[in-house]
């Protein structure tokens, strides 16, 4: 499994090892996730919204996992269509601290997608975007973060948008968005 680490707005490989990695992310599990269902559990995308320019909402769904993450679980997000889709599924919690958090999830991309991004906005400072397919090696899950999120207006939007020409599929399970 790797590990990505993004900083302020410009995407940078982690200098953690992957063991040191796992390490932080097991740290981050047994803290508050202000994400509801972050892994899909639920076998149902809601609580999270998903917004789509070209009716393309049959492109967000939630299905059982065959390769499971780290941590395990039964399920996992995905998008993906056989034609054009452009998806965004997303969740923006309200009445948080001011702080700083750190967003995680782990991805796995077939890759091709003309965009595929994990981000955050709407937090009191710039949209960080982290492109999904720099760092997901289409071969299984790959753990990517955001960290030193400054959150000062009590909200934060945390997502995955993407848009494909069709048959290209992004996976993600297991998003947290916890204070650091």
């Amino acid at each position: 499994m790797d590990y990505i680490s993004v900083a302020d707005e410009a995407p940078q490989p982690a200098s953690a090892s992957p063991t040191a990695a796992l390490e932080d992310y097991d740290v981050r599990m047994r803290r508050h996730n202000y994400l509801l269902n972050p892994g899909f559990e639920t076998g149902s995308i809601a609580p999270w919204a998903v917004w789509s320019d070209n009716g393309s909402l049959r492109a967000s769904y939630v299905e059982p996992s065959t390769v499971l993450p780290s941590n395990g679980g039964g399920y996992h997000a995905n998008e993906w269509a056989s034609g054009p889709y452009s998806i965004d599924i997303y969740q923006a919690p309200i009445n948080l601290p001011s702080g700083t958090y750190t967003l995680s999830a782990w991805v796995e991309s077939g890759r091709g997608q003309t965009t595929c991004v994990m981000y955050v906005r709407n937090y009191g400072g710039n949209e960080i975007d982290l492109p999904i397919n720099s760092f997901a090696n289409g071969t299984g899950y790959t753990l990517l973060t955001i960290p030193n999120i400054k959150v000062t207006n009590g909200q934060c939007e945390c997502g995955f948008y993407t848009i494909d020409s069709g048959d290209h599929a992004m996976k993600f399970d297991d998003v947290m968005l916890t204070k650091q």
